[in-house]
């Protein structure tokens, strides 16, 4: 018994003598953490920082009691009179109130170009802010079309010279084949107008003008179309089959000649009445077609019968006398009764008719038999019970 309770109480021992070891750090790092805290206690932290403004000092993690931090703005701000640009640590250790003491520096107001305008795209000049130049009709601008307010130095200032609205030229149009155009000169400005023309080939067919006539100078000094073209054309004569022409008649037909139809009785014309000699020398849209009236069958001839022998003197019964009649009487027409097929409506109403009818009966007979039925069940309950009341009657007799 005691060898074995000998090792079970060195063991605790030694267990026991290990746990001060570790509890002698607890007072080492209390003191330490007091002594971080005791020096911080005494300064201020990191200064305030601002979208305007920067420091001009270095700036440190902490500062003591009375240390002094000065600001300065920012390229494109200028100070606003009046406001401080320092701030200084307290005795509290804060430092002393400070707000943003600069404001964005602004561009002198743009000159208005001549034949044209200037746009404040954010309605004000100040640093970062963009303008716009437009030009008036006719011109076109030369340079760049929106500037910025930016840094220049130690100010602000426009990012590019204003640019410049020059009145818009073409050059000559293209000359054609056969063909001339009015108001020939080197150079045309914004909106003058040329006219083409087909010359006049003498022994040769008529020239037609295919294109625009009429070209006008527009913008970025282009004109307005291609040049039109001068050459021969001529649509075949127009003929419709049982129909004839109502308009447009002549010998030949050259370009934009037009020409109108009409079909003969008893035809009907599909297409259109009115085309129009193109530039392809084909009639546009083509000729129409004259049809045949579709007509409706004939009606069969209603049979025939014998004819009676009449007497002498005796008028026929399939005639009637003559009736005298005023002058200028127009008899009623009378016309036989049409079969009209039937409506959905009285489809419907003939059917629901006959349902509701059918239902009627249906449930009348059922009825009927039903109390038929119950009747006899009634009829032999009695006789059953008129036996049982006269049977003892019957046995003392």
């Amino acid at each position: 018994m005691m060898a074995s309770f000998l090792p079970q109480r060195a063991f605790r021992r030694r267990r026991e003598s290990s746990l001060p070891s570790w509890y002698s750090f607890g007072p080492l790092l209390l003191a330490l953490v007091l002594l971080l805290l005791s020096a911080d206690c005494d300064s201020c932290g990191a200064p305030p920082r601002f979208t305007t403004m920067m420091m001009v000092n270095v700036s440190a993690d902490s500062y003591a009691p009375g240390a002094k931090i000065v600001y300065t703005c920012h390229l494109g701000y200028s100070h606003n009179t009046g406001s401080p640009l320092f701030t200084v640590c307290q005795d509290d250790n804060t430092w002393t109130p400070l707000q943003e003491a600069c404001r964005k520096k602004s561009c002198r107001p743009p000159a208005e170009p001549l034949n044209g305008r200037v746009n404040m795209l954010n309605g004000t000049l100040e640093f970062g802010s963009q303008v716009e130049y437009v030009c008036d009709e006719g011109f076109r601008l030369i340079g760049t079309k929106i500037l910025y307010c930016d840094i220049s130095g130690s100010t602000v200032a426009w990012s590019d010279d204003p640019p410049l609205c020059e009145v818009i030229l073409c050059l000559p149009p293209a000359t054609i084949e056969n063909g001339q155009y009015s108001n020939g000169k080197d150079i045309y400005q914004y909106g003058e107008v040329v006219i083409y023309s087909c010359k006049i080939v003498s022994g040769a067919d008529k020239l037609s003008l295919i294109g625009n006539s009429q070209l006008v100078c527009s913008n970025n000094g282009e004109w307005s179309s291609d040049p039109p073209q001068c050459k021969v054309v001529r649509c075949s004569y127009p003929i419709v089959s049982n129909g004839k022409q109502t308009s447009g008649f002549g010998t030949t037909y050259h370009y934009k000649a037009r020409v109108t139809f009409e079909c003969d009785k008893n035809f009907v014309l599909q297409g259109s009445s009115t085309v129009t000699c193109g530039a392809n020398a084909t009639w546009q849209p083509p000729l129409p077609t004259c049809v045949p009236v579709s007509t409706p069958p004939l009606s069969t001839p209603s049979s025939t019968k014998t004819p009676i022998p009449s007497r002498p003197g005796s008028v026929p019964p399939s005639h009637k006398p003559p009736v005298s009649t005023p002058p200028g009487f127009v008899p009623p027409s009378v016309e036989p009764p049409s079969s009209k097929p039937l409506g959905a409506d009285l489809i419907a109403v003939i059917v629901i008719t006959t349902i509701v009818g059918v239902t009627i009966i249906v449930t009348v007979v059922y009825i009927f038999l039903r109390r038929q039925k119950r009747g006899k069940r009634e009829i032999k309950a009695e006789y059953t019970t008129c036996q049982n009341t006269t049977t003892p009657a019957d046995e003392k007799s």
